[in-house]
């Protein structure tokens, strides 16, 4: 049964007051009850010490081939199924393929999106700002969990 039939026949079995304050009861009890526990659960006494671990996926600071390159085995090396890691990393004479620039078909479909990173990258002075604002960004997390 779908839940406005549902609703439907309760209101012909109870009338039409009833099911509105059966329907304002589970909007209560669903909504307003987890934040009365929340406050319920708050421990007097010293404040707990928590840990933070605060994660950063790395990239390199310009762009360039190379760097897209160390990603590309980077990401490959996790996954000991793929066929980069498998045929690729370990063979030095297979690196020149790990971008796909060999085949013209690839080629076609990667090369604008380099374009396109290369334009970015160029718009803001060459070097990608995330380092610094992820670096003042962990220095304020910092101050901000030693002066708890």
């Amino acid at each position: 049964m779908r839940p406005i039939q549902f609703f439907r026949s309760l209101r012909r079995r109870l009338g039409g007051p009833a099911v509105w304050l059966a329907l304002l009861s589970w909007c209560a009890a669903t909504l307003i009850a987890p934040a009365v526990a929340a406050g319920v659960n708050e421990r007097p006494g010293p404040q707990r010490r928590i840990g933070v671990i605060y994660v950063v996926h790395g990239g390199p600071s310009n762009y360039g081939l190379s760097n897209s390159w160390d990603g590309a085995v980077q990401m490959a090396a996790y996954d000991e199924n793929s066929p980069l890691y498998r045929e690729m990393i370990w063979d030095p004479q297979q690196w020149p393929r790990v971008l796909g620039l060999h085949d013209p078909g690839r080629a076609q479909a990667t090369l604008p999106y380099y374009r396109r990173a290369m334009f970015m990258m160029s718009r803001v002075g060459g070097w990608d700002p995330t380092p610094a604002v992820t670096t003042a960004q962990a220095a304020r997390l910092g101050r901000v969990l030693a002066a708890r």
